[in-house]
């Protein structure tokens, strides 16, 4: 299995996510790897860490999903691989629940999420993997 960290959706998977049929809340269940020192894409200088500049992308992007009827289900830390093999791990992992794909594809689609928050999103991150989950009946 080849693992690979991006910035960005890649068209072909999104618009396979969108094609399924809408069945409830979907959660999107983030791995998170930061730079270690952000990198702004006009260039500016900064002291920021990756994950400085990732928070503030998070932070609103947080009132967002809020907004939107989501909710972030957990936070935390990745501390240790157990099973499997990486070459690097991951720094954080987040589950969000959005109460729909549309939901979810509508927010990180706006104007808003892309060019003002996505800024410091794409100047924090290093990649990341996004999986979408949905609940087993």
């Amino acid at each position: 299995m080849k693992c690979e960290n991006r910035l960005v959706f890649d068209q072909e998977q999104l618009d396979a996510f969108i094609a399924k049929p809408e069945e409830g809340p979907v959660c999107m269940v983030n791995l998170i790897k930061f730079r270690e020192k952000a990198e702004y894409e006009d260039g500016r200088e900064t002291d920021l860490s990756g994950y400085d500049a990732y928070q503030l992308y998070g932070g609103p992007m947080g009132e967002l999903i809020s907004q939107n009827g989501g909710k972030v289900i957990y936070s935390s830390a990745v501390d240790t691989l157990i099973c499997g093999e990486t070459d690097e791990l991951w720094d954080v992992c987040v589950i969000v629940e959005y109460p729909s794909r549309k939901g979810f594809t509508d927010l990180i689609l706006s104007d808003h999420v892309r060019k003002v928050l996505g800024v410091h999103r794409r100047a924090g991150l290093a990649g990341q993997l996004n999986i979408a989950t949905i609940q087993n009946n």
